[in-house]
């Protein structure tokens, strides 16, 4: 019922103009604007992405991400992350290494005749994808990968990042925090900030130090269950990963290092000199710039 609902709300969504400009950075530092007309001019490609909301396989136009990539930022294999901001605030950061590996295109229409619009869970309410939507090819995928690859709509900037990422070493000693950072990146920066890194849909969490003010159970329980907590907050709730309640606690374990790292490192007997303190002390001092 609520996918026939949906479809029939799609044809009937009156189209969008959207801002005809894509503004290129690197560092933060802006290189170049891209009208659309340029960009549908370039090589094209048409994948298959599996929409969650109505359970339903959709077609999508677009050019393919590396490709765009390498026309506006020849370097940008050299970039560590890129960072797709939207013109909702929304500021997605994904590591190059994955765009390079995996399918994606910076989609700016349907391929199946539908309506460039998508049905918003935070906004309950259909929204307009463009100017650039960044999806992956889903064909093939099971359930839980596509869980993983994450989507960013309403793109209005690309900022290639190569002298500084938020991002630690694989191999540290201490793995629960490694991958706390991994699913903070992956999951909450986009809306809260760390330092000058990130959205502004949300607080900065550590800045505020939510953590202290609230205690571990409750981030917990708002990262796992977001409407229990807060009924009126437009948050989404983890993913349904397998592990997700693992990925949630190492979340709170990262929160918990940023607003005190001496007292982490004291309590969970982590030495000053081991690669783990040095690279997340690196970290810090980057955040604090």
């Amino acid at each position: 019922m609520m996918k026939s609902f949906l479809f029939v709300v799609l044809m009937l969504v009156t189209p969008v103009l959207f801002a005809e400009d894509i503004t290129i950075l690197v560092d933060g530092v802006k290189k170049q604007t891209l009208s659309m007309d340029e960009i549908r001019k370039m090589k094209s490609e048409t994948i298959e992405f599996f929409e969650h909301v109505t359970n339903s396989t959709e077609l999508y136009v677009g050019v393919p991400t590396s490709y765009l990539f390498k026309k506006v930022y020849p370097e940008y294999e050299q970039a560590s992350e890129v960072e797709l901001i939207s013109s909702t605030e929304y500021k997605y950061l994904e590591p190059m290494s994955r765009i390079i590996e995996n399918m994606s295109i910076m989609a700016y229409d349907r391929a199946d005749n539908q309506k460039f619009v998508r049905f918003s869970k935070t906004q309950k309410m259909l929204v307009p994808l463009g100017p650039l939507y960044h999806v992956w090819n889903m064909a093939g995928k099971k359930n839980g990968e596509r869980l993983e690859m994450r989507t960013t709509y309403q793109i209005i900037a690309i900022n290639f990042i190569t002298k500084h990422a938020i991002a630690l070493k694989e191999g540290l000693e201490d793995k629960e925090l490694t991958m706390g950072l991994a699913n903070y990146k992956q999951h909450c920066i986009s809306c809260h900030a760390i330092g000058k890194y990130g959205g502004e849909i949300g607080v900065d969490l550590v800045k505020r130090k939510v953590l202290e003010k609230k205690g571990g159970p409750y981030i917990l329980k708002y990262i796992l269950t977001p409407n229990a907590v807060n009924p009126k907050t437009k948050m989404l709730p983890l993913p349904a990963f397998k592990d997700r309640e693992e990925k949630a606690k190492a979340i709170v374990t990262f929160l918990e290092f940023m607003e005190n790292p001496n007292e982490y490192f004291k309590k969970n007997a982590v030495r000053k000199d081991s690669s783990t303190f040095q690279e997340l002390k690196k970290l810090m001092e980057e955040i604090k710039k």
